[in-house]
């Protein structure tokens, strides 16, 4: 959803600013059981690697969990001789 925020310059940019979300995952593997709130269970067998979801009964269960989120506003330097692009300030958000 980033398209209406992006412009097309006929000049190469020489200071772009990115809004970055690094997320911290715990990926599970093998078999596992899970049981929410609702008191619904379910179990699949997790892969390394993938987002393990599975849906039981029109209910969604998640086995990986997202453990940690940092949002980011980032200001990169770009030399215009070069191409080499240099972090030159990082701003976390909330």
């Amino acid at each position: 959803k980033i398209i209406n925020l992006l412009c097309a310059e006929s000049v190469a940019p020489t200071q772009i600013y990115a809004v970055i979300v690094a997320q911290s995952i715990r990926d599970v593997g093998g078999f596992q059981y899970r049981k929410n709130p609702s008191g619904n269970d379910a179990d699949l067998n997790c892969k390394i690697g993938t987002w393990d979801v599975s849906e039981k009964d029109g209910e969604k269960f998640y086995y990986d969990e997202i453990t940690g989120e940092v949002k980011m506003f980032v200001t990169i330097d770009r030399d215009i001789n070069t191409g080499r692009m240099t972090v030159r300030r990082i701003d976390y958000l909330e």
